[in-house]
């Protein structure tokens, strides 16, 4: 179970930081 919940808190980690990216990344490039 340990791993299961590290997995889904690691997909959600790299989601939220994609999401975050694109935005600052239009920023930059704009």
């Amino acid at each position: 179970m340990k791993r299961v919940v590290l997995a889904l808190a690691a997909l959600g980690i790299l989601s939220v930081s994609s999401v975050m990216a694109v935005p600052s990344s239009f920023i930059f490039l704009h």
